[in-house]
């Protein structure tokens, strides 16, 4: 008898065949999803607690840090397929140097509007399909009428860079209202980038990370990363995500022109070399395939000299 995999997803093998109709005509796809919306009953499931802490270093040197604590709710439906339901219950934000903190301000009521979604993900581990995004909307437009405008944050913004505060405002109404944006924006957030990989399991595929440099203006970075089993018992399975820079889209030239002009003046010292790292390890549940626990180690940087470090952990607790 062939063993099963292990995984979180729908019991279907022609799962991806259900997933598919969230492709199909799109006015018959928001009233399915209105429909299915309303008439799924989602249990809970787990409550993870994350903790993420991003640093900057110049010279060794923390000279930014931010640390954001998370509490997340997970609910589980099925109708031929899994669907998910992630609602943000905690959000505790702290950061040095303090005079950043009025940023968050805005920041903190729009994740609990962006994170009380609904939806379904294919076995790439990614979201393909938002439930409720016609709720998240209306949420946004309220939040956009009535509480924005009186933030104070906000109204500085609004007085001072007129554009600035423009663009928040059409930032949302673009999130908010494309289905795709939306899930791109949910994508960066490293919960639900491991959260989702998890739940496919021993299906997971190697793939590729296309993102922006955040040290570099306009640099393309593409990370192929593979999984790694690292250990299996009865109970539970450890896994590790590791990517791996590629550096035939890189140009040596523009990178160092680019630190001429924007660090050396600062740091002095002359440009090193340049690296992306990429390492996420996690545990599930053997039987079920639930994510269990996870921690992840993200840096890009510049050797010696200048560094962004992203440290996250995930751990699930008591229901």
């Amino acid at each position: 008898m062939t063993k099963k995999k292990f995984s979180f997803l729908a019991e279907e093998d022609n799962v991806d065949f259900y997933y598919s109709r969230f492709q199909k005509d799109k006015e018959k796809k928001l009233s399915e999803k209105d429909q299915l919306n309303l008439s799924l009953n989602f249990e809970k499931v787990a409550r993870y607690r994350c903790s993420q802490i991003n640093i900057t270093k110049v010279l060794d040197e923390i000279t930014f840090s931010l640390e954001i604590k998370t509490q997340y709710l997970l609910s589980t439906a099925f109708s031929k397929v899994k669907y998910f339901h992630v609602k943000l219950e905690d959000y505790i934000c702290s950061i040095d140097p303090q005079v950043m903190e009025y940023a968050f301000q805005i920041t903190e009521p729009l994740e609990f509007i962006r994170h009380n979604v609904k939806f379904t993900q294919n076995k790439k581990g990614e979201i393909i399909g938002i439930l409720n995004l016609p709720n998240l909307h209306a949420d946004w437009q309220n939040f956009r009428d009535q509480k924005l405008p009186e933030i104070e944050f906000y109204q500085k913004i609004k007085e001072q860079n007129p554009k600035a505060a423009e663009d928040i405002i059409t930032t949302g109404n673009q999130e908010f209202s494309d289905e795709k944006k939306f899930q791109n924006a949910i994508h960066k957030n490293l919960f639900y980038h491991i959260f989702l990989k998890a739940n496919v399991g021993e299906e997971l595929e190697d793939f590729t990370i296309e993102q922006f440099s955040q040290l570099f203006p306009n640099q393309k970075l593409n990370t192929k990363v593979q999984k790694v089993k690292i250990k299996e018992t009865a109970s539970t399975i450890v896994l590790k995500l590791i990517g791996t820079l590629q550096r035939d889209s890189l140009s040596e030239e523009y990178l160092k022109q680019q630190y001429d002009e924007i660090y050396k003046p600062l740091i002095k010292y002359s440009y090193s070399e340049f690296n992306y790292i990429y390492r996420i390890n996690y545990t599930v549940d053997a039987q079920t395939g639930l994510l269990l626990e996870a921690n992840a180690a993200i840096s890009e940087k510049i050797k010696n000299n200048y560094e962004c470090l992203t440290q996250f952990q995930l751990k699930k607790v008591e229901l």
